[in-house]
């Protein structure tokens, strides 16, 4: 039997991934079992009110302010890490399934929060 698509997921719907710090993880998941939500709707609820544009001036200061990064400055760094074949292999596939060259996955996957 087919069941009835809640708020508009399908089975034809986009799956976003998103890298979030344990401690906020936690404070989400208390804040959705408190409120009685799952955590999947309540952020396609956030998602729609963002879209609607009816955010009150101080919520889209603060939200700004957390989404903007500083830019680092100075010169790069260079690590040199040697790696066995399969943990090549590994980082690897993570980052093409995720769309990024290796370099690039290691130092998001392991760069600032």
């Amino acid at each position: 039997m087919l069941r009835v698509a809640e708020i508009g997921a399908t089975r034809d719907s986009y799956i976003y991934r998103l890298r979030m710090p344990a401690p906020l993880r936690a404070q989400w998941d208390e804040y959705c079992e408190k409120k009685g939500k799952k955590s999947a709707a309540t952020l396609r609820t956030l998602i729609r009110y963002m879209i609607q544009d009816d955010i009150p001036p101080e919520v889209r200061h603060w939200i700004s302010e957390q989404t903007e990064g500083k830019a680092d400055s100075g010169p790069k760094e260079r690590v040199v890490v040697r790696l066995t074949p399969t943990e090549y292999q590994a980082i690897t596939t993570r980052a093409v399934s995720e769309g990024c060259s290796p370099q690039r996955w290691v130092s998001t996957a392991f760069g600032p929060a």
